[in-house]
């Protein structure tokens, strides 16, 4: 079996294993077996996602994400995917509207995955962003362009208007960050708050 197909299944598993994003969730958490008996770190994380997967929704078409904002700010990262940003949510938390979703590309067809959240690098990450047991990455003041390339600067105004090679048109720039994940759409076997999934394909390119 191919492994796009063992990724689909996992993904239609891991969906399956959460209620229905319909439900009030007090009703819904009882009624998922997996949090059946939670205790109190297994309820916060499930409202946590229930928050993300209720306020990302409309997202699992891309389009509605690039119509509210999101664009396309990274190339395919590794066992993580494409990065979305959207620059109106990048100042503040809230879980259901995260600054960065994060997608895997095949054969034309965009999958969501799930979500990251930011906090300025001078902040507490395991304070600022109430993930149990969260992984959090350093990420350097960055200059993000239309196609997803990007240049390092320590300011905006360091930003060049588009990009030298691509020629592509500056979409943003943000300070150094901390970075944490979270996989609300799709299985990941190093946890939910890890930074990196290995059941992650490449897109296939002819």
């Amino acid at each position: 079996m191919k492994a796009q197909q063992i990724q689909n299944q996992l993904a239609r598993k891991w969906n399956r294993s959460f209620c229905s994003l319909l439900g009030i969730f007090s009703l819904a958490l009882a009624s998922c077996a997996s949090f059946s008996k939670p205790n109190p770190a297994d309820s916060e994380t499930a409202w946590q996602i229930f928050e993300i997967r209720q306020g990302t929704y409309p997202y699992l078409n891309i389009e509605r994400a690039k119509a509210d904002g999101y664009f396309k700010a990274s190339g395919y990262i590794p066992q993580q995917g494409y990065q979305f940003y959207n620059p109106r949510y990048l100042n503040f938390f809230d879980l259901r509207r995260p600054p960065i979703l994060l997608y895997s590309e095949h054969d034309g067809r965009w999958q969501l995955l799930g979500a990251m959240f930011a906090v300025p690098r001078e902040s507490n990450p395991t304070r600022a962003l109430p993930f149990k047991r969260a992984e959090f990455l350093k990420h350097p003041s960055m200059c993000h362009y239309q196609d997803g390339t990007t240049l390092p600067a320590k300011s905006a105004d360091a930003c060049l208007k588009e990009h030298p090679l691509t020629k592509a048109e500056l979409q943003l720039w943000h300070p150094e960050l901390w970075l944490g994940t979270v996989w609300a759409w799709m299985p990941n076997p190093n946890g939910l708050f890890a930074l990196f999934n290995p059941i992650l394909e490449p897109p296939q390119r002819p």
